[in-house]
């Protein structure tokens, strides 16, 4: 779970790494949230299953 966790906001700091302008930013994180929501989500469901 940390892991996965650390992943999401060190994708999210990407945006200072690479200096990206403030719209090219936010369709960045929108991606990444609809990206790491998808992946939890798998989780999750197969959590329930077991």
């Amino acid at each position: 779970m940390h892991i996965m966790n650390k992943a999401l906001f060190e994708s999210f700091f990407e945006v200072v790494r690479h200096d990206m302008s403030k719209e090219e930013a936010e369709e960045y994180v929108v991606m990444l949230e609809k990206y790491h929501s998808a992946g939890w989500d798998i989780i999750y469901k197969e959590g329930c299953e077991s």
